[in-house]
């Protein structure tokens, strides 16, 4: 899973993402499963002393699902932090492969 970092002030998204201009309602949330971004909390980090030699000296996040408004949206995991993020960031995870 690769992190991108949330801009302060939200933003509005990309123009054209969507041809149908339809929006996800927030009132029927899907399992972390069937989002390919999810928005998340950084609540820690994960110590590994044996790893795939890929991962060597890269930082594992412990990341908390959240909602827009940043009350928890399900079960923490973990993930690879690609752009430096800390403790109590808001980060947007994008969910690579199975």
């Amino acid at each position: 899973m690769g992190l991108f970092r949330r801009e302060a002030g939200g933003g509005q998204g990309v123009p054209g993402a969507r041809a149908s201009g339809r929006r996800h309602d927030p009132r029927h949330p899907r399992p972390i499963g069937d989002r390919a971004v999810i928005l998340c909390s950084v609540v820690g980090e994960a110590i590994s002393t044996v790893k795939h030699a890929s991962l060597d000296r890269r930082k594992l996040l412990l990341l908390q699902p959240v909602t827009p408004e940043g009350r928890p949206d399900g079960e923490r995991f973990l993930a690879l932090d690609t752009v430096g993020a800390g403790r109590g960031e808001v980060v947007l995870v994008n969910q690579e492969g199975r």
